[in-house]
């Protein structure tokens, strides 16, 4: 067998590889919820994630205290 038929076969082989490892798992990624862009950025930075979750859940619960807050309707009937 010479250099030039195992050069090939090894770059065939390769590209199979890459293929394999792009294709296989694509349908189950995209099948996947999207992770929330805080989280995603935590994981990132190295950060854990769910002190970010639990960071953000509370800035939305804070959020939605400034609106019931907010909301002249809430104010009248309390």
């Amino acid at each position: 067998m010479s250099i030039a038929v195992f050069v090939t076969v090894v770059l065939v082989l390769c590209g199979l590889g890459v293929v394999l490892i792009v294709v296989g798992p694509s349908r189950r990624v995209r099948a996947e919820q999207p992770i929330d862009p805080d989280a995603e950025a935590a994981l990132l930075l190295g950060e854990d994630p769910d002190v970010v979750e639990h960071e953000l859940e509370a800035r939305e619960s804070r959020a939605a205290e400034r609106e019931r807050d907010r909301d002249p309707r809430r104010r009248d009937a309390g």
